[in-house]
């Protein structure tokens, strides 16, 4: 199995049923408010993180700061998806002893597994 590239792309896609834009659509993928007003202010507080966090990023060599606003449902998608497949990975390594001898291994592998990943997609012009 593949937790870098293709376990975070498909957790990228599912984590935007819940980003900023996919979070106003009901179960019947209607717009509409279903969240309990508690829990909108908490999910909106937890998006202004990842607003900050990542609108504190600049390109030197553009010499522009990313605009985390702007950027926010893929920015909780690439987190969302990279989570989920540790996750996955973990959940398969504590129920698979013969694959806890190669962790280290498996960690390294997700890291360039999933940039090498989106950055070919980046350079062929497709997003994952």
């Amino acid at each position: 199995m593949n937790y870098g590239a293709i376990g975070v792309t498909i957790g990228h896609e599912i984590t935007h049923g819940f980003d900023d834009e996919g979070s106003q659509y009901d179960k019947d993928g209607k717009l509409r408010m279903w969240w309990q007003p508690e829990d909108w202010v908490r999910f909106r507080e937890k998006g202004q993180c990842i607003i900050d966090q990542y609108g504190n990023f600049t390109d030197e060599l553009a010499g522009m700061k990313l605009n985390g606003i702007n950027t926010q449902g893929e920015n909780v998608a690439d987190n969302g998806g990279l989570k989920e497949s540790y996750r996955s990975l973990g959940n398969v390594l504590s129920r698979s002893p013969l694959l806890m001898i190669i962790p280290t291994f498996l960690n390294c592998f997700i890291g360039s597994s999933s940039s090498l990943g989106m950055a070919m997609s980046a350079e062929m012009g497709q997003f994952l």
